[in-house]
């Protein structure tokens, strides 16, 4: 859950150290948008270090003149 996540990171059990943005492209269908992008995340996750990658994809409305997500 939020609140166990929230808890391991004020605990330290998990760490982040970098996340990149790889790979953006962004489409625009009127007053849609999506963009979407690889992610690479290096962190520790209970003392184990690692790199994951995953996918990313996040939907916007333009309303008044403004993005929102």
């Amino acid at each position: 859950s939020t609140a166990d996540w929230l808890q391991d990171l004020e605990e330290g059990n998990v760490k982040y150290f970098q996340i990149s943005c790889e790979d953006p492209k962004i489409k625009v269908t009127g007053k849609e948008a999506v963009l979407t992008f690889r992610s690479h995340l290096e962190a520790s996750v209970y003392g184990v270090k690692g790199s994951w990658q995953f996918p990313v994809q996040m939907s916007f409305q333009k309303q008044n003149g403004k993005w929102n997500a």
